[in-house]
């Protein structure tokens, strides 16, 4: 499994003391701007032992984001979606999808940002390891899926030597293929919500000759 000796090393319960129980984290999700970078990574065979990894950057609320990785990016603003690559000059527009599932399996970062969408979670337990706490979930699809199973979360939060405290989050899954998927994040940045506008391309921004549009709205 992919996160076989991830927390391996479990500290005494001292290392919890400066740290207060976080459960408005997933709140803050919910109702602010969140940004984080992040790490793709997709395990395939028997033992998960093919690995490929891929990562980006992510700028969401709730329905709109903005998802950077691979020379891509992906945008939102609720209703449609932009997937865009600026080195070949090609875009193609899309209505949002129909399912939140559509959405999630295009987009998996979105589970990160809009979980209790999709998911139903339940707490599994706490560990305590260096210098910080890490709380997992189990997330039940509230539309099942063939093509996602076993779904967790792990909410890892930790205090350095200046007392900050940093908050990052894993979200892993079983696809349809036996493979394993898991999105790991960095920090997590907090911000005053941002109008929708700031994640739809400018206006007119591929009308140029030079673009190759291809618009399925």
């Amino acid at each position: 499994m992919i996160l076989s000796g991830v927390f391996a090393f479990v500290f005494a319960l001292t290392a919890s003391a400066q740290l207060s129980v976080r459960p408005e984290v997933l709140d803050r999700i919910r109702s602010e701007s969140v940004r984080f970078d992040y790490t793709y990574s997709v395990a395939t065979g028997k033992k998960a032992d093919l690995k490929q990894t891929s990562g980006g950057c992510v700028t969401a609320q709730k329905d709109a984001y903005l998802v950077t990785g691979l020379g891509i990016e992906v945008r939102s603003d609720t209703r449609t979606r932009w997937t865009i690559d600026r080195s070949a000059r090609e875009v193609l527009i899309e209505t949002v999808g129909e399912t939140l599932t559509d959405e999630l399996l295009l987009t998996p970062t979105l589970a990160i940002c809009r979980y209790e969408d999709f998911f139903t979670p339940k707490f599994v337990e706490r560990k305590i390891i260096s210098g910080g706490i890490v709380d997992r979930f189990d997330l039940q699809l509230k539309k099942p899926s063939d093509d996602m199973s076993e779904v967790y979360l792990l909410i890892m939060q930790e205090v350095g030597e200046d007392d900050a405290e940093t908050v990052r989050l894993a979200f892993g899954f079983k696809g349809s293929n036996a493979s394993w998927i898991e999105i790991r994040t960095g920090a997590l940045h907090f911000a005053e919500p941002k109008p929708l506008s700031y994640y739809a391309p400018a206006a007119g921004e591929f009308d140029g000759a030079e673009w190759v549009v291809t618009d399925l709205r």
